[in-house]
C-alpha cells in the first residue's frame, strides 16, 4: 500500500463488510464480531455478589456482637452514646470523649440479651437470603435483567479463548457492529452493537441519511432491516419480512436492497424480492413512526432482472445488486431491466410516475458491471464499451457520449466499481487492486493509485471525494485474513498519467 493511506486496525479483528461516509464526511464501518456483554456475565455472578453483600452485613453484625460483649451495661444507669461511658452523674458532656449530651442524648442501659437483638436479627435475615435462592432452585441466568444493559467489551472475548474459559464462552455473542472513525484522531468508538440474530451481508452498502442521524443496514439473510440512530446508538426500528425464506441462489426472496432516503430524511425505500411470485416491490419504510407502505411492484424473472432507482430531491444515488432490485427513492422511478443477466449483456431504463404507472421504455447499453450513477440532475451516468475501445461516458438519453481518458489497466482492464461522489465532481473507480479518479463533468483522468496485494471487497467515497475508504483482507500469519479498514487520499497521491488507447 502506498504511504499516503490510514490504517484503521481494530484490536479485536471483526469481519469488516461495509464502508460508508455521512455527509460530514466521518466514516462509518459495519463489521460482523463477537463481543461479550459484561452486564450478563455480572447478572450470572449474583449468587458470588449476594454472598459478598450479605457477607458484609455479617461482618457489621459481628463487629456490633463484639462492641456488646465488650462494653457492659447497667441496667436503670445513662451511658454515652459514643464511648459507653457511664454518664448518669455528669448530665452535660462525657468526660471520656467530651461529646455534648445536649445534643446528643445518653441512653439507658439495657440487658446484654436486649442489645444483641439487633446484631443477631441482621445477621439471621442475611443467612436466610443467601439460602432462600438455592432452598428455591433459582439458576444463574435470568435472561430479563441481563437484558436490562448492554456493556460490550472485544478484550473479554479475547481473554476467555486464551484462558480457555468455558464457563463464559456462552456470553461470546455474534452479530454486527457499527463503528465510527474519527478521521482528524486516527480512533473509533461502537455506536452500536446488534444482536446475533442479525448479520450484515456484502451485497447491499450502508447507507447513512442525509442529515447523518441514522442509518439502515440489511442482514446477509435478506430477512431483516434494521435503523440505528447514530448519535446514542440506539436500535430505532428492525423490519422483517416474514413469509419470504432467504435462498442461496442468484435471486432470493426477501429485502433485496435498500435505495435512499426521502427528502425529509426519516423514510427509506428498501426493495423487497419474493422469488416464488417473481415479483420486486419497492416499500417505503419510516423506523420513527413504525410505519411501511407499498409504492410499485415490478415482475422479474431469471432473464430479465429489474434494477428500481428514484430521484430524491434531484440528489441521485444506484446500489449495485448482483441479484434483486436496486431502489432509490424519488418523484419518478427508473427500473432498469437487465436482459439475458447470465450472458452480462444490456439493459432496458423504464420510468414510472409516483404511482407506479410506467411512463416510457428506453434501451442503456451498459454492461452489469459497474453498475451506473445517477447524477444531482437526474442525468444516469453509465460506461458503455471496454479498453482497448476507449470508454463512453453517458450523460442520460439521448446525451452525446463523453470519452473518459483511458487509465494504465494492465491486463486486467474491467472496473468492479464506479462511485459519484456526493458533490458530483469526481467519478472513482475500483480496477482490480487499483483506485482510479476522473473528473465527472468532462470525462479528464485525474490518476490512481495502487492497492498492492491486497484483496479489496468494498470501497466508498466521500461527500467532498477528497478520501476514499476500502475494505482490505490481509494475511494474519496463521493461514487467515484478517479485515481492515484503509483510508486513501485522492487529493495529494503520485498519479498515473492517462494512457493513449487507439480505438
Amino acid at each position: 500500500m502506498p504511504d499516503d493511506t490510514t490504517l484503521f486496525p481494530f484490536a479485536h479483528s471483526p469481519e469488516v463488510v461495509q464502508v460508508a461516509f455521512g455527509p460530514d464526511d466521518t466514516l462509518y464501518v459495519a463489521a460482523n464480531t463477537e463481543l461479550v456483554n459484561l452486564w450478563a456475565v455480572i447478572v450470572s455472578h449474583w449468587p458470588e455478589l449476594l454472598g459478598v453483600v450479605l457477607g458484609v452485613v455479617l461482618l457489621v453484625a459481628l463487629v456490633r456482637f463484639v462492641s456488646v460483649m465488650r462494653r457492659p451495661q447497667v441496667v436503670g444507669r445513662v451511658y454515652c452514646r459514643g464511648c459507653n461511658y457511664d454518664v448518669s452523674d455528669t448530665p452535660e458532656t462525657c468526660p471520656e470523649c467530651g461529646r455534648a449530651l445536649a445534643k446528643v442524648p445518653a441512653r439507658r442501659g439495657r440487658t446484654r440479651r436486649r442489645r444483641l437483638v439487633r446484631p443477631a436479627a441482621l445477621a439471621g435475615v442475611a443467612m436466610v437470603l443467601y439460602a432462600l435462592p438455592w432452598f428455591l432452585g433459582v439458576g444463574r441466568d435470568w435472561p430479563w435483567l441481563a437484558g436490562r444493559a448492554h456493556w460490550y467489551s472485544s478484550d473479554a472475548v479475547t481473554w476467555i479463548r486464551d484462558h480457555n474459559a468455558a464457563r463464559y464462552a456462552p456470553f461470546i455473542a455474534g452479530g454486527t457492529e457499527l463503528l465510527g472513525v474519527d478521521m482528524a484522531k486516527g480512533t473509533w468508538r461502537r455506536i452500536a452493537f446488534v444482536d446475533d440474530t442479525f448479520a450484515v451481508g456484502l451485497e447491499f452498502e450502508l447507507m447513512i441519511s442525509p442529515d447523518g442521524r441514522w442509518t439502515v443496514m440489511n442482514d446477509r439473510g435478506h430477512t431483516e432491516l434494521v435503523a440505528i440512530e447514530l448519535k446514542r446508538g440506539r436500535v430505532i426500528g428492525r423490519l422483517e419480512a416474514p413469509g419470504l425464506p432467504s435462498i442461496t441462489t442468484v435471486q432470493r426472496s426477501g429485502w433485496s436492497g435498500m435505495a435512499g432516503f426521502a427528502p425529509d430524511s426519516r423514510t427509506v425505500y428498501a426493495a423487497r424480492s419474493d422469488q416464488r411470485q417473481q415479483t420486486t416491490a419497492l416499500h417505503a419504510w419510516n423506523p420513527f413512526a413504525d410505519e411501511m407502505k407499498q409504492i410499485v411492484e415490478v415482475s422479474s424473472d431469471v432473464f430479465k432482472h429489474p434494477q428500481i432507482t428514484m430521484v430524491e430531491s434531484r440528489g441521485w444515488r444506484v446500489i449495485p445488486t448482483d441479484h434483486g432490485p436496486a431502489f432509490l427513492s424519488c418523484p419518478s422511478m427508473y427500473a432498469f431491466i437487465s436482459d439475458r443477466i447470465e450472458k452480462r449483456q444490456f439493459s432496458t431504463a423504464v420510468l414510472f410516475d409516483e404511482q407506479g404507472e410506467e411512463i416510457e421504455r428506453f434501451p442503456l447499453e451498459f454492461q452489469r458491471r459497474p453498475w451506473p450513477e445517477v447524477r444531482a440532475d437526474g442525468a444516469i451516468l453509465y460506461l458503455s464499451g471496454q479498453p482497448p475501445r476507449p470508454w463512453k461516458y453517458i450523460v442520460g438519453e439521448g446525451a452525446t457520449p463523453l470519452a473518459l481518458q483511458a487509465p494504465p489497466l494492465g491486463s486486467r482492464p474491467y472496473l468492479d466499481d464506479l462511485l459519484l461522489s456526493a458533490s458530483n465532481s469526481h467519478l472513482m473507480a475500483r480496477a482490480h487492486r487499483q483506485l482510479l479518479v476522473w473528473e465527472a463533468n468532462h470525462g479528464r483522468y485525474l490518476g490512481g493509485v495502487a492497492l498492492g496485494d491486497h484483496i479489496v471487497s468494498e470501497a466508498a467515497f466521500s461527500a467532498r471525494g477528497d478520501r476514499a475508504a476500502i475494505v482490505v483482507q490481509e494475511d494474519d500469519g496463521a493461514g487467515g485474513w484478517d479485515m481492515r479498514v484503509r483510508t486513501v487520499m485522492l487529493t495529494d497521491l503520485p498519479w498515473w498519467p492517462a494512457e493513449e488507447v487507439q480505438p
